[in-house]
């Protein structure tokens, strides 16, 4: 590892020098603005895809018969047809959604054979809403694919279906077929619709739970990252970093790692991901369409909340990984990007998945833990929905290992100078975008300093407190103006969260220095253990003083 320098300091000025003048970049204060609104309002995300309590309807009389019976399938088809027609739906929309009885429906038009044609392999993927048919569903589409064009006019023109996840009914289904406008055409107009039954308690409890997490989430955001900065300013004004530095600005940083990490915040958005599969269901029916692009965004913005199983995984993969001591073979990824990237792949891998024959493999799934009594007319979602977690799962996993094999090979090749950490450009993309346009414009040719954590994560990186993810894009950078040479200097603050200090493993522990430094306006490591004598430590051992008035950001 290379040395390890202090951040240099010196004794407070007396007091006849002018005070010290410590601002926050303006830019970064507005950032700091839409990243706390925009992770306090991360549950209610939810709501641009499902309905407020107080706007939730009635749901239809059929959900409540046997779903094997005619009753049931004539009532469903009945309320379904009243509610979406010709008449209600525009003619060139393949998606809507109705508010009132939280039902919504999918269209598209088929082309068939004019004989007809058993091989339903062929096309099933085109019938909208496949990926969750039923046997009795299934059964229903093949035999009015295998019909010639006049047998198809005497066949039954709908089938309905339970759809359960964990053997809790969440929604009913209907699929119905009409002829195409043009009688002379073998094409055919294939409609189907469903309802998601949800209960007004449930509604509410959903809410309530949701403002709760809300505000859990506002207060860790105060609690673990912008309280720090309290001691950081106050010691800037009171030490500063040098005798000639009058003028200090503060580019903050972005905590959003800090929350998609929580493990209580990342189990509890898991769990309302997985508790709402219904929406996530009208969700992937959204996103098998793309005529309306509109309906195809708010898809895949909800698809995306399935990253969450994937930050709750990595968040308690990580005292793993850490026990067989595998953070060397791991890449921490950009939460931020995570999500970002789960957006844009929820739609391509929905649309891939339901209109292709995959859909065979899903209504595989989707009917082996059904309940005989009710085999053919319903499906359990849980084996499907576990599939389709499973893969948004692997996706961060697999890309932090295949990370570190390309960085690893890039290193043999071109070692990193130790400039590099303390730059702005060694941060997650959005903030790099942001600072580097920022300090591009401004701060041309300044010294960088700091970025210390990164030098020993480099060194090794068992020093990570979270392997899996990021945590670059809480720095903030502290920038000083000398007022006798006129030349800025940029210096990278990292938050001990990220820091492991090892306290099991002698070998490589960092110790915390005992004494307040109250000369110090940030922390820093270096190789003295300080006491009544200071006394220089062995080169490998590492010690982190603390600045003044217990700063708990480091350079």
């Amino acid at each position: 590892m290379s040395k390890v320098h202090a951040v240099s300091t010196s004794a407070p000025p007396s007091t006849s020098q002018q005070p010290r003048i410590v601002r926050v970049n303006t830019l970064s204060l507005l950032y700091t603005l839409y990243n706390v609104l925009n992770l306090g309002l991360i549950p209610f995300k939810a709501y641009l895809s499902e309905p407020l309590p107080w706007a939730l309807g009635l749901a239809s009389p059929a959900a409540s018969l046997e779903p094997s019976t005619d009753v049931f399938a004539t009532n469903a088809y009945t309320f379904f047809s009243t509610t979406f027609n010709n008449a209600t739906v525009p003619s060139l929309a393949a998606f809507t959604r109705d508010g009132p009885t939280n039902a919504y429906l999918l269209r598209y038009v088929v082309a068939l054979p004019t004989e007809g044609d058993a091989a339903c392999v062929t096309y099933m993927h085109h019938f909208p809403g496949a990926l969750f048919y039923s046997r009795a569903m299934v059964a229903f589409v093949c035999d009015f694919v295998a019909r010639n064009a006049s047998a198809r006019t005497q066949a039954l023109g709908y089938s309905c279906q339970h759809n359960r996840h964990v053997n809790i009914l969440f929604s009913v289904t209907c699929t119905w077929i009409e002829p195409f406008e043009d009688a002379r055409s073998s094409s055919y107009t294939i409609y189907h619709a469903g309802q998601q039954l949800e209960s007004q308690w449930f509604s509410w409890l959903k809410f309530i739970v949701r403002c709760g997490l809300s505000g859990f989430i506002l207060h860790a955001i105060w609690h673990r990252y912008y309280r720090h900065y309290i001691p950081l300013v106050k010691s800037l004004r009171t030490v500063g970093i040098h005798l000639n530095c009058r003028r200090y600005t503060i580019e903050m940083g972005d905590p959003t790692w800090l929350i998609l990490s929580h493990p209580f915040v990342s189990c509890m958005m898991a769990v309302d991901t997985i508790v709402n599969i219904g929406y996530g269901v009208i969700a992937t029916n959204r996103g098998s369409q793309v005529t309306n692009v509109v309906e195809f965004g708010l898809g895949c913005f909800y698809g995306s909340r399935t990253v969450w199983a994937a930050y709750m995984t990595m968040r308690f993969a990580t005292p793993f990984i850490k026990f067989m001591h595998w953070e060397e073979y791991f890449e921490p990824v950009d939460a931020g990007l995570m999500a970002l990237t789960a957006s844009i792949q929820a739609g391509p891998v929905w649309y891939v998945l339901t209109r292709t024959r995959a859909v065979w493999a899903f209504q595989w799934l989707h009917s082996t833990a059904v309940p005989m009594a009710i085999q053919p007319h319903a499906t359990e979602g849980s084996p499907g929905f576990l599939t389709f977690l499973a893969i948004m799962v692997s996706i961060p996993l697999v890309n932090s290992m295949v990370s570190q094999w390309f960085t690893r090979r890039r290193k043999k090749h071109t070692p990193c100078p130790i400039s590099k950490f303390a730059s702005v450009r060694f941060n997650d993309w959005k903030h790099r975008l942001l600072l580097h346009w920022h300090h591009r414009r401004r701060y041309d040719g300044q010294q960088v300093r700091g970025g210390t954590m990164y030098q020993l994560f480099e060194t090794n990186p068992r020093y990570k407190q979270f392997p899996l993810v990021s945590t670059r894009g809480s720095d903030c950078f502290v920038v000083s103006w000398d007022e006798v040479t006129n030349e800025r200097c940029q210096i990278r603050l990292s938050l001990l969260h990220a820091l492991d200090f090892q306290p099991k493993s002698p070998q490589i522990a960092i110790r915390r220095c005992p004494i307040d430094h109250a000369s110090s306006s940030m922390g820093y490591f270096d190789h003295k253990l300080c006491g009544p004598t200071t006394s220089p430590c062995p080169h490998t051992v590492k010690v982190v003083h603390l600045g003044a008035n217990h700063c708990q950001w480091v350079a």
